[in-house]
């Protein structure tokens, strides 16, 4: 492992529970030293398997935040990941990023129930993206029902979930 990625390393784990404060400025090194191509796959495959996937998964939803292309390459692997599904690590890693990696909710039940049946170590992280889109659904048809009675006159057309773009975060925690 590069000193670059083992201070991006040592700086999450010592930063995890109280933010980020080194953590950014540490991050933007390892993609200026790096470079963005294959940056997700390149991370992975240098960092020992000792370190714990949520501390890996932790510097990928960093780095989505810190790349030019807002994270869509690193989200390109983590859906490549979980279709391949033959890396355990992998799969876990993409499962605990801070966005989820499927542009639709039919594309994450394509991919992730196989995986819950297939991979009983995925299946709580599966069953929270799956629940995450039933949730965003459901407000999709409360503020669409808000709109057409008149209550949400204040929603914007930016507010309905259609219109998202493919990377998507995650705010269930």
């Amino acid at each position: 492992m590069t000193p670059i990625l083992t201070r991006c390393i040592e700086s999450i784990c010592s930063e995890r529970d109280s933010g980020w404060n080194e953590t950014f400025d540490v991050v933007d090194q390892l993609v200026k030293d790096y470079g963005e191509e294959r940056l997700a796959n390149r991370v992975v495959e240098e960092v020992p398997r000792t370190v714990p996937f949520e501390v890996v998964a932790d510097l990928l939803s960093i780095l989505i935040w810190s790349t030019s292309d807002n994270g869509c390459s690193i989200t390109n692997s983590a859906n490549l990941w979980l279709r391949d599904q033959t890396d355990t690590r992998k799969v876990l890693i993409a499962l605990n990023l801070e966005v989820i990696p499927f542009s639709s909710e039919d594309e994450a039940k394509q991919v992730l129930m196989p995986l819950m049946k297939s991979n009983h170590l995925a299946y709580a992280h599966c069953s929270r993206i799956l629940r995450f889109f039933e949730n965003s659904e459901v407000e999709h048809r409360q503020t669409t029902a808000k709109v057409r009675d008149g209550s949400g006159a204040a929603c914007r057309a930016s507010d309905d979930l259609s219109s998202s773009t493919t990377c998507y975060a995650d705010s269930t925690g």
